[in-house]
């Protein structure tokens, strides 16, 4: 969350708390069977992180652990999503 509502009253300070998430950044390019997978496709990782994969499967993930997977769905049919 990127809003947190204080209210302090006249000269005080105030103390905020933020929930963060720490991870590394990852840009990586997705495949299945030697093709990118399609332009819009949803990518969603176990942390709850999400993303788009743009031209030719590339996607930019945030806050994401040393390792794990991405599930990709691009269809409403079973065929139409993989894992990562």
């Amino acid at each position: 969350n990127t809003v947190v509502s204080v209210v302090p009253t006249h000269g005080a300070v105030v103390r905020a708390d933020y929930k963060t998430r720490v991870g590394v950044k990852v840009l990586m390019t997705l495949m299945r069977n030697g093709k990118a997978v399609p332009f819009g496709s949803v990518v969603t990782a176990r942390n709850g992180g999400s993303s788009i994969a743009g031209e030719n499967g590339q996607v930019y993930l945030s806050g994401m652990p040393l390792s794990g997977q991405v599930s990709v769905k691009w269809g409403s049919q079973t065929t139409d999503q993989c894992t990562a």
